[in-house]
This record gives structure tokens, C-alpha cells and sequence, in this order.
């Protein structure tokens, strides 16, 4: 570098000299940046590819090396060309440690480039649908696929995220690979395109283990490869498409498994009928390198088309060799351009990245799911609707109680009705988290006008009844007091005749578990019960008691309360039956008339199984390990997204309170 060069860059970035400063890259910019800065306080660089190591005496970092506070700035050690790639690579995790992003020009691309605009080209993808390709596979003898995020996906975010599978499983085997992630990427770079048996004993020279152990993790992540491989199914359907039209069909891939492996890994998904498998590691060139020369050299058609997803491997390398190629996005490229994308701000753990990676298998799987949609999110069935919108939630509430019931030594769990349902399912299912605890559950029938009326003991406990019920009192509504205070009397013994039949001591202590809540019911149960019980919440509903004794999954700081979310979780939510109204001699319930059609009641069935499967599955992915940020993110996307399909009843929903017996309209769309 030039003298010249350096005092300008150092103009450029004079006015940071006091900031704490990221590197992006281990290139020549990024080595032009580190020389002229010397006296500046960098900590360090991140690169996309490399996790650890130094690049010019400063350390290389890794995303979750970096905490809250420890930069202030990152400068994109590149040209101008790819500024917009990378700053959408990077604007997630740099919003959420308030970092701000630099060009090496000394542009403050937060400025230029805001995180709610689309790049440019956005507008074209969404114009792309499977018919377009399918008609322009007709015009063409010779088609060739790319495989992972084309053909085939991973039910994680980024391909690294396998390796951390593959160190918790081996430390589930009594094997602890710390920083295993690190030193696998480290070992895939150090062998410069080897294949997955040069890695491992790369791998196992960094580790310094023997090639029994380090056999033993290569047969893992190989397992956690498959476990985690799902096709892209309209992307299949292409395929097979090709195939049928007589295409000389191949598969183009950059990856170090041999085509042995990866052969028997699409046999197992129904991936037939191609002729062959370019496979990097065994050609020892990548598509950027010359795999497309030995493919054509094998392949001689006559209008070649090759169909991928990243833009310099698949699509600038086979153009640079004569081939037309055909974009498709990847599920996570698809995610960071839809109406989900601020979701990723709150992406900051392996478990996080697991969550998400599952929804992604979901939403994204077909490249085409925000064509014509201008980047909203459809949501089309019941799975994907329960796993994006409510099992992150249940899996953070269930997270909450089984603290409070490890540190309280609460004798029971009582979950309300009609909210509490699904939490009393889950709660009790084989597979729970809870099977362990040994503490009994029960679901008591009950609503906020039967609680009310249970607990009018004078005229000061109806005129509350009356303010709530969404009327101002009036001296006409006391004129029967006597005769409605002994209603509630009759009503006060057989709702004890009841919790006496559900097994319920009214001596112990329990935690009463509601959804979005004011604390009506769990106030008239400390008036009903000898000890003074806690409550469990999702969040307060407004006009909540703050004198109850009550634990909140999110609070107040954590849970944008409104009134739309607090609809949509009871709808959802709500059990079965009807809301409870009164208690008969006999100690039954007296139910109210039932609103719902039987479509909607179907609906609410269907969602809750999924919800269920949900909640496990989440839990099998991430042990519960629940960014409650992450959760809330999600569910309030709902209010961007769109619904169709199975669940297009959704646009347009009613809600009945039950103690005001006001229906409340949501109309979408």
C-alpha cells in the first residue's frame, strides 16, 4: 500500500478511532484495512468461511464469540461489488449487538442500505414459479442440478450448524469436543477441497485423537447428515420432470461426501433416473475451478441448463462455461428476503439457529413460496401454522414451569379452563419434560363469570361483578341483591361439590396455570382455597391485578400486549368445549350455548395436534432451550403474513368473551 492509500483510509475512519472495531473479511481490503488502522482499537476479524485462527496478528472470530458491547463498529473488508451480499449477510447479528456497518469506503451502509428495502433483483425472483422452469428445461437436451439447498435441504440453518449436532451427540457417548464446529470448518479449509475422509484425518491431527475416535464421529455427523436431509419437493418434482422429457439429467455438486455416500442418500429420497454425479472432491475441482469443463467434456449436448442456488458456483461459473443458468434461492436466502426476515435479528444461539432451521424446512422449502407474493409469507397448512406461530411460545411457557416447580416445591398444577387445555395435554404427554417431576396436574372447568359469581360474598363483590361484566352499575342492578348473593351462595357450594370430584386439596399449594390473563380466576381461588396459591401467566392482559402473586413468561418489557394477540392466542388456545357459565346441584357443569361451527372447531382440533407435535419436536432440536425474543418475534410476524390453504379460516375469525358475551371481529386479507 501507498502512503497515499493509507492516509486515506485513515481519513476515512478518523472519526472511529475511539469506536471498538470489527474486521469483515481475511482478503486484500481486509489486509489494507488492518495495515492502515494499526493504531485503531480492532478486535478482531470475522469472515464468512474461516472460524478461528489469526489473519495478520488479529484474531478471528466467530459470531457467537461476540457479545453485547464489545464493538461498536464493523467495517466490510471488500469492493464496492459485494457490499449488498455481505450487509445482508451481516445486518441481523450486527441489529441486535448495535453494531453499525461500515463499506471500506467509509460509507455507513445503515444509511443506504436499510434492512427494510429489497435488493433490486428481488423483484424479478418473484416473478419465478416452477412453470417458468419447467418450460425452460423443454428448450434444452442437457439440464444439470445442483444438490444441497436445490435439490435437497437441512432441516438447520447453515450447513456448519451439523457439526454442533455432532458434538453434543458425541458428548451424549461420553466424548467432549469443545470447539468442534471451529476445528471441523478449520480441517475442511486446511484440505483445500479434500474429501470427508482427508478432513477427518486432518481433523484428527487437530484434535489430537486417534483414528478409532475420530472414525466414530465421521460415522455421526454422516448420521446427522441424513437425519437432518429432507428434499426440496417441488424442486424434486422438476427433477423428475426432466427426467421424464428424456433430459440428459446430472447432478453438479461442490461437496466433500463421495458420490457413494451421497447416491445412497438420494436413493433413500427418491431421487432416481440421473446419469451421473459430479462430485468436487473426486474430480479435485470445484464448479468454480472446472467441474463444468468435465461434465461438458462427458455431456456433449447442445443447450446446456444448469439449475442452482448460489449466485458464483452455479450461476456465474456455468455461464462463464456456456451453460444457461437458472437461479433458485436457497430456504434461508428465501426467509432473509420475505416478511419473517426481522425474526433473524433475534437468531443468537445453535438452539435459535435449530428453531429456525426447522420453520425454514417448512415455509421455504419450495424456492417458488413467495413467488407473486412480493415477500409475504403464505402460510398454507396446519404443521407450519402451529410450529411457526404457537410452539415456540408453549415451548418457552413449559420452560418457565418446570422452573417454578423445581424451586418452589408446588404440590400440584392446576391448569383453568379453557385456556389451559393444550398446557394440561402437553403437560401430561408420554414424552413430556414433566414425566419425571412426579407432580399431579388437574384441569378445572371454570371462566370468569363463574369465578366472579362463585366469590360474591356482599354488594361490593357485585358491583365488581357488574363493572366487569362491562356495565356501570346502576341502582336498579342491586335491587334483587339478596336474592343474586344467594344464587351465588348456591353456586359457591356445588363449584366445591366439583373441585371436590377432581381430587383437588384445597389445603395444599398449588400453581394455577392460565394463557393472557388479569388474574380474575386465580383471585377468586386464593378466596376459595385455605392457602394463598401462585399463578402462571403468558403475559398479563390489561387491567390486571398487581397484587396477586403471579409469575409471567414474558413481561411486561418482553410482550407487546394487543388485543389482536391476545384473540388470536385464545382462539387458538381454547378447548373443546364451551365456556363454563354455573355448576349444577350435582356439582357438573353448565355450559354455555356453543358459537362455533363445526369448521371451526375442527380447525382448533387439527391445530392442536400440530401444536403438540410442534412442542415436541422443538424439544427434541433444542431441549427447550427457548429464546423467549425469538418466540415473541415469530408469533407477532403472523400479523405480516398471509393464510390460505387449510388455513385460510384464519382471515376472518370471531371471539367471544365470556363474561362481557361480546363477539370481537378479526378480518384479514
Amino acid at each position: 500500500m501507498t502512503e497515499k492509500e493509507i492516509e486515506e483510509i485513515r481519513s476515512q475512519f478518523y472519526h472511529c478511532k475511539d469506536k471498538k472495531i470489527l474486521i469483515y473479511g481475511t482478503k486484500v481490503y481486509a489486509k489494507k484495512l488492518l495495515t492502515a488502522l494499526y493504531d485503531f482499537h480492532i478486535i478482531g476479524v470475522l469472515d464468512q468461511y474461516q472460524l478461528e485462527g489469526t489473519f495478520e496478528g488479529f484474531p478471528i472470530l466467530d459470531w457467537e464469540d461476540i457479545k453485547t458491547g464489545m464493538a461498536d463498529i464493523l467495517i466490510i473488508g471488500s469492493n464496492d461489488k459485494y457490499y449488498n451480499e455481505i450487509y445482508r449477510r451481516i445486518i441481523y447479528p450486527c441489529v441486535y449487538l448495535g453494531i453499525a456497518i461500515f463499506a471500506f469506503n467509509g460509507q455507513n451502509l445503515d444509511h443506504k442500505l436499510a434492512m427494510k428495502h429489497y435488493p433490486p433483483e428481488t423483484a424479478i425472483y418473484f416473478k419465478k414459479n416452477v412453470g417458468e422452469l419447467k418450460n425452460i428445461i423443454d428448450s434444452h437436451d442437457a439440464v444439470s442440478f445442483d444438490l444441497f439447498d436445490t435439490l435437497v435441504m437441512r432441516r438447520v440453518l447453515e450447513p456448519m450448524d451439523i457439526f454442533d449436532l455432532v458434538e453434543e451427540k458425541m458428548a451424549e457417548k461420553g466424548y467432549s469436543l469443545p470447539d468442534f464446529r471451529k476445528k471441523r470448518r478449520t480441517a475442511e479449509l486446511n484440505t483445500n477441497g479434500g474429501d470427508i475422509y482427508s478432513i477427518y484425518v486432518e481433523l484428527g491431527r487437530l484434535l489430537d485423537i486417534d483414528h478409532h475416535l475420530s472414525d466414530m464421529i465421521l460415522e455421526e455427523e454422516l448420521k446427522c447428515e441424513k437425519d437432518n436431509l429432507i428434499l426440496r419437493t417441488e424442486m424434486a418434482e422438476v427433477f423428475r420432470y426432466a427426467v421424464s422429457k428424456g433430459k440428459r439429467v446430472n447432478i453438479i455438486t461442490d461437496m466433500y461426501w463421495p458420490s457413494r455416500i451421497l447416491r445412497e442418500i438420494l436413493s433413500d429420497l427418491g431421487i432416481h433416473g440421473f446419469e451421473n454425479l459430479y462430485v468436487s472432491c473426486e474430480y479435485g475441482k470445484s464448479k468454480c475451478s472446472g467441474l463444468f469443463e468435465d461434465y461438458k467434456k462427458n455431456v456433449k449436448g447442445f443447450q446446456y441448463l444448469h439449475i442452482g442456488d448460489n449466485k458464483e458456483a452455479d450461476v456465474a461459473a456455468a455461464e462463464r462455461h456456456g451453460i444457461e443458468a437458472y437461479e433458485i434461492k436457497s430456504g434461508y436466502d428465501l426467509l432473509k428476503l420475505s416478511s419473517m426476515r426481522q425474526c433473524l435479528i433475534y437468531v443468537r444461539s445453535k438452539f435459535d439457529k435449530r428453531i429456525i432451521g426447522e420453520l425454514v424446512s417448512l415455509i421455504f422449502n419450495s424456492p417458488f413460496s413467495l413467488s407473486d407474493t412480493a415477500g409475504i409469507v403464505h402460510i398454507r397448512d396446519y404443521k407450519t401454522f402451529a410450529y411457526t406461530f404457537f410452539a415456540p411460545l408453549i415451548v418457552a411457557y413449559m420452560e418457565k414451569l418446570k422452573e417454578l416447580l423445581e424451586e418452589n416445591g408446588f404440590q400440584g398444577v392446576l391448569f383453568t379452563s379453557r385456556d389451559g387445555y393444550l398446557f394440561k395435554k402437553i403437560y401430561d404427554a408420554k414424552w413430556s419434560i414433566f414425566q419425571k417431576e412426579n407432580i399431579p396436574s388437574f384441569y378445572l372447568l371454570t371462566s370468569r363469570r363463574l369465578i366472579l359469581k362463585a366469590t360474591l360474598f356482599n354488594r361490593e363483590d357485585l358491583e365488581e361483578f357488574i363493572w366487569r361484566t362491562g356495565k356501570v352499575p346502576e341502582e336498579q342492578d342491586f335491587a334483587q341483591a339478596e336474592e343474586i348473593l344467594a344464587e351465588a351462595e348456591e353456586t359457591r357450594e356445588n363449584y366445591f361439590k366439583y373441585l371436590n370430584q377432581t381430587g383437588v386439596d384445597f389445603t395444599k399449594n398449588y400453581l394455577i396455570c392460565d394463557l393472557i390473563s388479569q388474574g380474575t380466576v386465580l383471585k377468586g381461588m386464593n378466596q376459595l382455597f385455605q392457602n394463598q396459591q401462585r399463578g402462571l401467566f403468558m403475559a398479563w392482559s390489561s387491567h390486571w391485578d398487581k397484587t396477586l402473586p403471579v409469575d409471567l413468561v414474558y413481561d411486561g418489557s418482553e410482550w407487546q400486549e394487543s388485543r389482536f394477540a391476545t384473540c388470536v392466542l385464545e382462539k387458538v388456545f381454547t378447548s373443546l368445549d364451551p365456556s363454563v357459565v354455573d355448576m349444577d346441584k350435582e356439582g357438573l357443569a353448565v355450559y354455555a350455548k356453543e358459537e362455533r361451527g363445526d369448521i371451526e372447531l375442527e380447525f382448533i382440533k387439527r391445530i392442536h395436534k400440530e401444536m403438540i407435535e410442534g412442542v415436541e419436536r422443538f424439544y427434541q432440536i433444542s431441549g427447550g432451550k427457548m429464546n423467549k425474543k425469538l418466540s415473541q418475534a415469530l408469533f407477532y410476524s403472523m400479523e405480516d403474513t398471509a393464510f390460505c390453504g387449510e388455513v385460510s379460516f384464519f382471515n376472518d375469525f370471531k371471539l367471544l368473551d365470556d363474561l362481557s358475551r361480546e363477539v370481537i371481529t378479526f378480518k384479514r386479507g
